[in-house]
């Protein structure tokens, strides 16, 4: 299996002493970060990855504590450069990287967050400013 094939689930953890092929996933979108030695072995979560992942949690202002949690992953792997979006009327919304959505939530940032898809193409239904099924990323 291919690291590029594997889904992350945003739920998921990685801890120190783990071994498998999501952690060398892990490892290589640390990489982005020109972190120290990240990998000492493919698909094993060892020292090095673990003060990795620390520097990384340090870097993006979350809870340091070596572990591959939620708001680490989100960080790491979906809001990677986001700090704020600017949207056609030139409001800007502040998202917090890492900030993550769920069925269910509506307002003004989901609004224009649905506007930006669709105005890409990975939106094509109405715009109702709720994150719902039609939203959520598989």
């Amino acid at each position: 299996m291919n690291i590029d094939n594997l889904s992350i689930s945003p739920n998921e953890k990685f801890k120190f002493g783990e071994k498998n092929l999501k952690i060398h996933s892990l490892q290589y979108k640390l990489l982005d970060y020109d972190l120290d030695n990240v990998i000492e072995e493919k698909g094993s979560f060892g020292v090095k990855t673990h003060a990795a992942i620390r520097q990384f949690q340090k870097i993006k202002k979350l809870h340091v504590d070596g572990i591959a949690g939620p708001k680490t992953l989100a960080a790491l792997f979906i809001n990677k450069n986001i700090d704020e979006i600017e949207v056609e009327d030139h409001i800007l919304i502040e998202i917090k990287e890492g900030q993550l959505f769920s069925q269910g939530d509506k307002g003004d940032v989901v609004l224009e967050i649905l506007k930006m898809l669709k105005s890409v193409g990975y939106y094509h239904f109405e715009n109702d400013g709720i994150f719902g099924g039609r939203t959520k990323v598989q």
